[in-house]
């Protein structure tokens, strides 16, 4: 039998059934011959618990990687405020062109360097959008 769902929940399911079959249907039989491999019914079962014990386990991981994510991305939101701040702090202190943003992180706004050619391109096009409003 198979299922087209392989959430956690139905494949633990699935498992905790197989068990209690074999446990009600097999346990006085030697041996299970499964896809060419010889299982005892109680090698099968402990097999089947330790899956269902991974599953466990990675539903507690993937919920922990989930909060740990989540709060990931709170921090982020924090640190790019403050560190914001701290820049306009930096650059209120020390001016925009300071060396001292460097201490920080920072680097300087970069100007535009407009050459002649440059601008020779920006008044063959015409005014700009915004300004054609």
């Amino acid at each position: 039998m198979t299922t087209k769902d392989n959430s956690f929940a139905v494949q633990t399911a699935r498992a905790n059934a197989a068990i209690a079959g074999i446990q009600k249907n097999y346990s006085a039989t030697a041996t299970l011959l499964l896809a060419g491999t010889s299982y005892t019914p109680s090698g099968l079962i402990s097999l089947l618990e330790t899956y269902v014990s991974a599953i466990s386990a990675l539903q507690a991981l993937h919920a922990q990687l989930h909060d740990a994510v989540k709060q990931g991305a709170t921090q982020k939101q924090q640190i790019h405020a403050i560190l914001l701040a701290l820049e306009g702090l930096v650059v209120s202190s020390f001016g925009e062109s300071s060396s001292k943003l460097g201490d920080f992180g920072f680097t300087p706004k970069k100007v535009p360097v407009l050459t002649a050619a440059t601008k020779a391109q920006a008044k063959a096009r015409g005014p700009s959008f915004s300004s054609s409003r």
